[in-house]
């Protein structure tokens, strides 16, 4: 079995080893991944390595840069691969390694796809057996590089899209559970560590799994692990945990939790990574779960990884190919500040009613956007801890003139397949309508851009809402002079309110992608991941007078700068918060 990694390992990865990571984020720059044989196309296009294979290509693969990459401390290899067809087989991928001296290693993918059209996380673990009869011992030194071969002879020719590639470093041990033990996972919660059995009945990857045993819906038990070199990690790494879980239906009930999270601690709050969302019954799912670390390491008393979980008593879950994955801090971008927003789809079974009451609770999981006087610039952005709000005013002394009483408002924006969401929900002194258009009142303003280097209003949609008028109904309009002159506002569902006793308002809206036809290409409806331009723009009138107006960005949209960003994102994908990643 691999040697874990110790103490002096782990400085010395930290001390200023490689990242030994490939995101393909740059266009065109396929960070040293070049072809083998029998490929059509090899490109990095779209934040992603895109592999075109030949029809019939027998042994079709890319070789990776050259290291020298230290095999004393890699562990595994994971990457993000999805396929442009359905396969039933993963006959012929493997991966080879290739050491510094001596001949090449090679291991089975243990692809797992849950489903090849979408996204799958594959993960290949050092330790498991190589084939070939090659020794796990020749993982250790220094290795060249590695090879990802593909599925071969196939009769049709497909795409393979790699979002990432990462060496996997040993921030816990015991990833898979293919050994027969627990540890040095330790019990937390209730019961007994039998509750926890290492089966080989069912695995995802390699040989094993773990079956975890209920012991009802209230009451919680895990395993947890700390998590190597965790009280010294800066504030603002990330930490993540990534893994597969089976869950059949007759284990879960309304009241289950199946929550593998980091556990961040100061000896007062806690830091945590969000709930694993459950919606895949008696087959395996895979998860991926992300944490910045909120605390500066003087403060941090724990950091762990916590497999935690409630479900019926005597009702088994299993779950395999655990690992934890550490990133450095996200640089500041002390130059180009800014205020992203992300879109997030709605949950399975999830709806909003459009009638203006907005809540938090119907747009659940939305990741709400705040903007007032102390939010408008400066603060860290909590979906992007990389950025730090850099949003616009008309007049600089709107900021001072303007307290939390006068204008508050908390936007939600969301997404499924059919519709956009947006909604407003607004803390006003006073409501004022001054017309004639909604734009001359408290008012839902927002500007959708085919990207974010759009410089032209020409192509950009400004759906305007304004809750009242003079005659009492709402005001919706975004067809206005030098704006995309295409009207959406007859296809759309909209409502709002205004509070007669304390005049706070709300705005909320359901616009059809079928409506947002005006682009030069196709943009709507969205997939997970995608970008558009975006800006949010808060307007507040007091007694006829403009009191408030900001924006989402350092510039109006209007100034030929270009626009902000929005990222459309689906949680508990890897893509919570985190849309390049």
């Amino acid at each position: 079995m691999k040697k874990r990694l110790g103490a002096v390992g782990l400085c010395w990865l930290l001390a200023g080893a490689p990242a030994w990571a490939w995101e393909f984020n740059t266009e065109g720059d396929r960070e040293g991944w070049t072809s083998g044989q029998h490929l059509k196309s090899n490109v990095a296009q779209d934040g992603k390595l895109v592999i075109t294979v030949n029809a019939g290509a027998t042994d079709p693969f890319v070789v990776g840069p050259a290291g020298p990459f230290n095999g004393d401390i890699i562990t595994g290899v994971e990457f993000r691969i999805r396929f442009s067809m359905e396969i039933t087989s993963t006959a012929g991928a493997a991966m080879y390694f290739f050491p510094s001296a001596g001949s090449h290693g090679s291991f089975d993918y243990g692809m797992h796809l849950t489903d090849p059209l979408d996204w799958n996380i594959v993960y290949i673990d050092f330790l498991g057996q190589p084939k070939g009869g090659d020794s796990p011992s020749d993982w250790f030194g220094e290795i060249n590089n590695i090879r990802l071969d593909f599925i071969q002879n196939l009769s049709e020719e497909y795409t393979v899209e790699i979002d990432w590639i990462r060496f996997v470093d040993e921030w816990i041990q015991n990833n898979v559970f293919e050994f027969g033990s627990l540890e040095p996972w330790g019990l937390e919660g209730e019961g007994t560590i039998d509750a926890f059995q290492v089966t080989e009945e069912q695995s995802f990857g390699g040989l094993g799994s773990v079956a975890v045993t209920g012991l009802g819906s209230d009451r919680y038990h895990a395993l947890s692990q700390e998590i190597a070199n965790g009280l010294t990690l800066k504030k603002g790494q990330l930490v993540s945990v990534v893994g597969a879980v089976k869950v059949p239906r007759d284990s879960w009930d309304a009241n289950s939790t199946l929550w593998f999270r980091i556990r961040e601690f100061d000896g007062t709050n806690e830091n945590l990574s969000p709930v694993t969302e459950v919606s895949v019954f008696d087959e395996w799912f895979q998860f991926q779960s992300q944490l910045a670390l909120a605390y500066e390491p003087a403060q941090r008393r724990e950091l762990k990884v916590q497999l935690y979980s409630k479900n019926p008593a005597g009702k088994v879950f299993y779950f395999d190919d655990i690992f934890v994955n550490v990133q450095p801090a996200p640089q500041p971008v002390i130059e180009n500040p800014g205020w992203p927003v992300n879109a997030v789809k709605l949950a399975p079974g999830q709806t909003i009613t459009i009638d203006g009451n907005v809540s938090a609770a119907e747009y659940a999981g939305a990741q709400a956007l705040v903007m007032n006087a102390d939010t408008y610039k400066g603060i860290p952005d909590p979906y992007f801890p990389q950025y730090n709000h850099n949003g616009a005013l008309l007049t600089a002394g709107m900021a001072a003139a303007t307290p939390l009483s006068d204008f508050n408002a908390t936007y939600y924006f969301m997404w499924d397949d059919q519709f956009f969401y947006a909604a407003v929900s607004a803390v006003d002194d006073h409501y004022s309508f001054v017309g004639p258009d909604p734009n001359g009142s408290d008012t839902l303003q927002f500007v959708f851009a085919e990207t974010p280097d759009e410089l032209q209003t020409a192509n950009m949609y400004i759906p305007t809402i304004a809750p009242e008028g003079p005659d009492g109904n709402i005001v919706a309009k975004n067809d206005f002079g030098g704006w995309l002159a295409v009207d959406i506002m007859g296809e759309s569902t909209f409502a709002g309110k205004v509070d007669p006793n304390t005049s706070d308002w709300a705005v909320e809206i359901k616009i059809p992608w079928s409506a947002m036809n005006g682009f030069s290409k196709p943009v709507f409806p969205p997939k997970t991941g995608d970008r558009v331009g975006f800006v949010v723009l808060a307007i507040d009138y007091d007694n006829g007078t403009l009191e408030w107006f900001s924006c989402n960005e350092s510039t109006f949209p209007w100034n030929g700068e270009g626009v902000e960003r929005m990222y459309f994102i689906e949680l508990g994908t890897g893509l919570d918060g985190w849309p390049l990643y």
